[in-house]
């Protein structure tokens, strides 16, 4: 919008993102070669071309408030920095919640019903309850397959339960604190509320397929929100955790189908 920059610019000028994340408006002139550019001279500045006058290129560094190299390697630090903090703070709620988890780990009796399918059919007898009966007792095939070839390696079906339900809710938390907001107290909120949540603790190792349902829906609900937002074209990743979904309880397609639709 300054003055002595608009003659630059065609209607609605195109942007590009420096090392940094920042947001740089490119002129017309260099709209088409704006890619070309080397990416070491966003560093200092120097990247407007020769014919743009001196006068409105210092204006378009003002505007930008990008001085020297020195600036933008404080920048960088500060923004290192801040994503070390983050990274901190999530992996101490995901310890605390995996402790959490550690201590009230259980199996339902529900989830004995697959567990005992997964031993008929690891030894041999099909994906059966009984086994003289050809009847499916399970309506997670996703998680069962899961239980199965984690049973394969390590030999007993109660241990694999437990690892794989405690390392996929720890990661669901993990995701959702960082991608959620970056204020503290909204992530201390948010990691407390699933810690302090009988519910969401005791059936996230209960055996069942809940935590695989947990993390599959906050990747569909990410994966989204990066298609409307960010215009990512990832539509078919999107309808594979769908897919995902439907494998692991039918049901939940219900809650995915108006973010689907939308």
């Amino acid at each position: 919008r300054h003055p002595d920059l608009r003659p630059l610019y065609r209607h609605g000028p195109s942007h590009h993102r420096d090392l940094l994340g920042l947001r740089v408006w490119l002129p017309s002139h260099l709209r088409d070669q704006g890619n070309a550019l080397p990416r070491r001279r966003y560093w200092s500045c120097n990247w407007l071309p020769d014919q743009v006058p001196p006068r409105q290129a210092f204006c378009f560094q003002k505007i930008l408030g990008l001085t020297g190299e020195n600036n933008l390697m404080q920048l960088s630090e500060q923004k290192e920095s801040e994503t070390l903090h983050d990274r901190l703070f999530v992996i101490a709620f995901a310890l605390l919640f995996l402790l959490v988890l550690l201590r009230t780990a259980w199996i339902s009796d529900d989830a004995a019903i697959t567990l005992r399918t997964v031993l008929n059919f690891v030894n041999g007898y099909g994906p059966t309850f009984n086994v003289d009966e050809r009847v499916q007792a399970y309506t997670h095939p996703l998680w069962f397959f899961i239980l199965t070839f984690g049973t394969l390696i390590s030999g007993s079906v109660f241990y694999t339960t437990f690892f794989t339900s405690l390392t996929l809710s720890a990661i669901a938390l993990g995701l959702l604190l960082r991608n959620a907001s970056r204020n503290y107290f909204v992530l201390a909120l948010i990691g407390l509320a699933a810690v302090l949540s009988k519910a969401f603790v005791d059936f996230s190792t209960s055996g069942l397929e809940n935590p695989l349902s947990h993390l599959l829906l906050l990747l569909a609900v990410l994966s989204a929100s990066s298609n409307i937002e960010k215009g990512h074209n990832r539509l078919t990743t999107f309808f594979l955790i769908c897919s995902g979904l439907y494998l692991n309880r039918p049901d939940l397609l219900v809650i995915v189908f108006p973010l689907a639709a939308y």
